[in-house]
């Protein structure tokens, strides 16, 4: 099966043609995608022809765009039977890493691997370090997939799985987070393998932007914290109201009742968005509610009871303290990732 390497590059430098070199060494093909570099690299794509197939996206779009275009071309020249692997053009990647990555695709056609380079942290400059550790572990917050880097550029994956790339949004760097991101609600596996981590000896370095970017991983659960916060209003209003005329224990399950409903229905179609019948969710959203409010209940009355905390304090703190818990069971058990739409 022939291997393909991709490799996109905008304002390439000296390292691109020694990595071509030895990717051809290795008996791969080359897609070079030029995504719109200005006139004064036109030398270097010039001299990459004689190691790749060099494409030009005019004008320039983006890291994602160039991925897809290079997939278009690939799938139209040499169809899906191929694996292909897609590198970045600055030296952060070896041929010989990009070659273990493309043989371990091909070993396992259903899964995409992915080049980790945080496995042997002492060689990670702290900073880079720290914002992969925070992407990883709000990675699998909100997607239950543990993947040690999220933002190698280094994957490897079988041809038949290019339809589905391409399909997915992005233009810019968010789209490998997309990518990654869209393979969790399809249930495609991940595997690591581990490479060389280069640092310091490129002129570019990577474009990853951690707030950006990382707030891609996190929309879900902004999201859901949205869908929290409001549901939370619409119940601490009605509880205020309900505490004119009622005890704050029966307050607090009347108004958490309403609440609880119109939570159900804003996070089944607007956060986790699930496209089972309610039949499948509700009984589960039922018994995930029904303990919150008995343990709700429980803690309210301990802290306005027992301990003579403000009623309208108690809630307030009671509310925090249910939310991370909430989220969790609904993402995991109430609205599991198999029944979501696939995008």
């Amino acid at each position: 099966m022939n291997t393909i390497a991709l490799i996109p590059a905008w304002c390439p430098d000296e390292h691109l043609i020694p990595l071509e070199k030895e990717l051809q060494k290795l008996g791969m093909k080359i897609c070079l995608v030029d995504d719109g570099s200005p006139a004064q690299y036109d030398g270097i794509f010039r001299n990459s022809e004689a190691y790749a197939t060099v494409l030009h996206q005019r004008p320039h779009q983006g890291k994602g765009a160039a991925l897809k275009y290079g997939m278009r071309f690939i799938l139209d020249q040499v169809g899906i039977d191929c694996t292909v692997v897609t590198l970045d053009a600055d030296g952060q990647h070896t041929a010989e890493d990009a070659a273990r990555c493309a043989e371990d695709a091909s070993e396992h056609p259903q899964a995409l691997v992915l080049g980790t380079r945080y496995l042997n942290k002492k060689t990670v400059p702290l900073h880079n370090r720290m914002g992969n550790e925070l992407t990883a572990a709000l990675f699998f917050l909100s997607t239950g997939s543990n993947i040690k880097d999220t933002q190698t550029g280094l994957r490897a994956f079988n041809g038949r799985m290019m339809p589905f790339f391409i399909s997915i949004s992005g233009k810019r760097y968010e789209y490998e987070m997309n990518q990654l991101l869209e393979c969790t609600k399809k249930e495609i596996p991940f595997r690591e393998v581990e490479i060389d981590t280069i640092y310091g000896t490129c002129s570019h370095q990577s474009h990853f932007h951690v707030l950006r970017d990382s707030f891609l991983i996190y929309q879900q659960l902004f999201h859901f914290a949205a869908s929290s916060f409001t549901s939370f209003l619409l119940d601490y209003g009605l509880f205020a109201l309900f505490t004119m005329f009622l005890p704050a224990v029966s307050a607090n399950i009347l108004a958490r009742l309403f609440s609880a409903t119109f939570n159900y229905e804003v996070n089944r179609t607007m956060v986790f968005h699930d496209e089972s019948s309610r039949k499948n969710s509700l009984l589960k959203y039922a018994v995930l509610a029904a303990g919150i409010l008995v343990v709700n209940t429980l803690l309210l009355n301990l802290l306005v009871n027992a301990m003579g905390v403000n009623e309208y304090v108690a809630k307030l703190l009671v509310e925090v303290t249910m939310f991370a818990i909430s989220w969790t069971i609904q993402k995991c058990f109430v609205f599991p990732v198999s029944r979501r739409i696939a995008g």
